[in-house]
């Protein structure tokens, strides 16, 4: 016991910073490895080998498809999303948009079905007729809805939507997961300190204790380096 604490007392500083040392290690290589899954979002370098894309944006598609699947297998449907949509909302957000394409939709619509019959219509009677439809587009909205909700699978792929969106934001894709998951990334690099202190701790008991296992570190102080050379040319 007292040979293994007189090497710690000749050289504490070399095992007192062995412990910070791996911690910090290990908490640099957390960060790093956190940061590579999404970082950088473009690839960086020459393809295939030589250079780097962060994991995410690189399987971006993949990872799309998957938080999508999950949330609609196990979370919420498509359809539960639609029914939850406001209908009145969305009529009175696309009521000024519709008031003007009114007009236009009206003149396509007669003059693709009776085009000789619109010809002659007199302005003022055209008027009232965008005036109408204008009138009934709130109700037509909410019909639409209606539809949309019971047929969604039908005309509506949610999954592909995401899928191709996330695909081409792959910087809005990285800033989903880092949201969702900045508690868990933050417990990540700190347990790499937590873990590399253990680590460093256990090391320094083995470098102790076992000597005969490891080479003992040695500190090489000027004195040391001297004595070493003069002992290097007794032994010639």
């Amino acid at each position: 016991m007292d040979s293994i604490l007189a090497t710690f007392l000749a050289n504490p500083f070399v095992y007192l910073s062995m412990p910070l040392i791996s911690g910090l290690v290990g908490f640099a290589t957390n960060v790093l490895a956190i940061k590579m899954m999404f970082e950088p979002v473009d690839f960086i370098g020459r393809k295939p080998l030589l250079g780097w894309q962060g994991i995410i944006p690189r399987r971006a598609p993949k990872m799309a498809a998957i938080s999508v699947e999950t949330i609609t297998r196990h979370l919420i449907s498509q359809e539960e999303i639609f029914n939850r949509l406001d209908a009145n909302k969305i009529a009175s957000a696309l009521e000024p948009a519709l008031n003007d394409l009114v007009p236009d939709l009206v003149d396509d619509i007669m003059e693709q079905y009776q085009p000789r019959l619109w010809e002659f219509t007199p302005t003022l009677v055209k008027r009232r007729v965008y005036h109408n439809v204008q009138r009934e587009a709130p109700a037509l909205i909410h019909d639409i809805m209606d539809q949309l909700t019971r047929n969604i699978s039908q005309v509506y792929d949610l999954e592909d939507m995401v899928v191709t969106t996330l695909s081409d934001n792959k910087a809005l894709l990285n800033q989903i997961f880092q949201e969702v998951g900045h508690s868990e990334f933050r417990f990540i690099s700190r347990s790499g300190f937590y873990f590399g202190v253990l680590f460093g701790v256990l090391q320094t008991g083995i470098w102790l204790f076992f000597p005969g296992v490891v080479a003992a570190p040695r500190v090489w102080t000027p004195c040391r380096l001297r004595n070493e050379r003069y002992r290097s040319a007794d032994d010639l």
